[in-house]
């Protein structure tokens, strides 16, 4: 008793850290929750959540499209809680990997067994390019506090599931040897869940690729889920919509979710005229 007491506090204060930092400072404080927030809809935030659509590449076969309403915890049960996130700037990358986080973290706090997941900007392996079991404990001790040993037995036992963001963040002459460290992480580790994101375009750059077996692509907005999202929002929007109707330049600026937050927040309640 006396060992199990310390290893469940220092597991209940990681899960904190995490989710104090990423969930409540970053995902719940988003663009998308801001304009939520100041065009006053707070109430009606389920009628009116933007869903990406997101399409599976697995090798050896054909693109499968999710259905919008596809939730992204039940597509990391389907595909064994190991694969890549990519998408274009903009494109809610980062937002579906927080996401993913906070179930995975109620999930985690539900069962004491389960691995504790944990957030990483893969940006900073570059820095000093350690082994990635090393750079995982470091990088737990400085950005959430979790000593050298705690961080070490945790992560050889398979404890960490760990979420890797902004490979695409990583200079180019870095890139690959930090997909070749993943790699060997996972080949010690194949067991443990594992994500990872980036931007399609610098990772289709690598010459190596990602030992993980199913990539999900996140997809830019179409046209109809972009007039739905702002017909759902009301009135704030009418000026927007009209411009919409013979503006081509605007529509292309639109099919990001970060650039069309910015859109409802700036044009709310504009007249077309001003849009223009």
């Amino acid at each position: 008793k006396e060992e199990v007491a310390p290893q469940a506090h220092h597991r209940h204060f990681l899960l904190n850290k995490v989710r104090n930092q990423w969930i409540d400072g970053i995902l719940h404080n988003s663009l998308h929750n801001m304009a939520i927030i100041e065009l006053g809809l707070d109430e009606r935030r389920d009628q009116i959540e933007l869903h990406s659509s997101l399409v599976i590449r697995q090798p050896n076969c054909d693109p499968r499209d999710l259905p919008s309403s596809a939730r992204i915890l039940d597509i990391f049960d389907e595909l064994g809680g190991s694969f890549l996130i990519l998408g274009e700037p903009g494109s809610g990358k980062t937002t579906i990997l927080l996401q993913l986080a906070e179930k995975l973290l109620d999930r985690a706090d539900a069962d004491g067994n389960y691995p504790i997941p944990v957030i990483f900007n893969l940006s900073t392996w570059a820095i000093q390019k350690l082994p990635f079991e090393e750079w995982l404990v470091e990088d737990m001790q400085l950005q959430y506090g979790i000593s050298k040993t705690l961080g070490e037995k945790w992560v050889k036992d398979d404890l960490i599931l760990p979420l890797l963001d902004g490979l695409d963040e990583i200079a180019l002459e870095h890139r690959q040897a930090c997909v070749e460290a993943i790699n060997h992480f996972r080949s010690e580790h194949g067991l443990v869940p594992l994500i990872v994101c980036s931007r399609t375009e610098e990772y289709d750059a690598l010459n190596l690729r990602l030992n993980l077996p199913t990539a999900i692509l996140v997809k830019p907005l179409t046209r109809p889920q972009i007039k739905e999202f702002l017909e759902k929002i009301g009135a704030s929007m009418e000026g927007v919509l009209a411009v919409l109707q013979d503006d081509e330049v605007l529509w292309e600026l639109l099919y990001a979710p970060f650039m069309l937050n910015i859109v409802t927040l700036a044009f709310k309640d504009k007249l077309p005229e001003y849009i223009r």
